[in-house]
């Protein structure tokens, strides 16, 4: 009588993770590690330094491109062009590597008139650039510690307690005859954001005083002495 061998079966191979029992828990805890990685990302990239949207850049992509223009009067206007005024410099905000989103260009037709000086707003960022931001870069690209000073009190060295910001629309714009279409007051000074073909006419009436620095702290209208050097 013959006995058969019994063939055995191959023990089938081990796969690296087999007696692994997976873990329900231990998934749900790494998905939650990294949504608190990714959490902190975002809340470190949203809570760093604000960005300097008046900042001297190369030129780029541009986002907005308005002008605006502006008139510093010192005292009443008596006639014709007979006034005093302050003088917005050529080309500021301009320097050879680089350009302030709010500036002004040269002396040149088209750019300045007896009364009004065209102020430029050329940015990549879809920010509301004030009045503030304005006499900010006229001072940072004077080399200036701080802003040329604006305010309800003052404009640069002048200061009265009778300061106004007069916003004139066309289409009659006459300043020598001050006679325009309409006019309002902008109450905000500093914090005024110009529309593209404003004319905003700053008006320091009389009686004004001078000082001696351009520059003083909003806070403190006596101020150091200016240092210009």
């Amino acid at each position: 009588m013959s006995h058969r061998r019994k063939r055995r079966q191959p023990e089938p191979k081990k796969r690296p993770f087999d007696g692994i029992r997976e873990h329900p828990r231990a998934t749900v805890a790494v998905v939650v590690f990294v949504v608190l990685l990714v959490s902190l990302g975002v809340l470190v990239a949203t809570t760093g330094p604000p960005l300097d949207y008046n900042r001297c850049e190369t030129p780029g992509a541009q986002v907005q491109h308005i002008h605006y223009r502006v008139l510093i009067q010192l005292g009443e206007r008596m006639g014709g062009f007979n006034l005093l005024f302050v003088r917005v410099p050529e080309n500021m905000g301009i320097r050879p590597s680089c350009m302030y989103p709010v500036h002004t260009h040269g002396d040149t037709p088209g750019e300045r008139t007896q009364y009004y000086v065209t102020v430029h707003v050329e940015s990549r960022y879809s920010h509301g650039y004030t009045l503030g931001d304005f006499f900010y870069t006229w001072g940072k690209w004077s080399g200036y510690p701080r802003g040329v000073y604006f305010g309800s009190d003052g404009v640069s060295y002048y200061r009265s307690s009778n300061v106004e910001v007069w916003l004139r629309y066309g289409p009659v714009i006459d300043p020598a005859n001050e006679n325009y279409t309409r006019s309002a007051l902008a109450l905000g000074y500093q914090n005024y954001v110009p529309q593209d073909g404003d004319y905003v006419e700053i008006i320091v009436h009389e009686p004004y005083t001078t000082l001696d620095c351009p520059y003083y702290p909003y806070s403190d209208p006596a101020g150091p002495a200016c240092g210009l050097g």
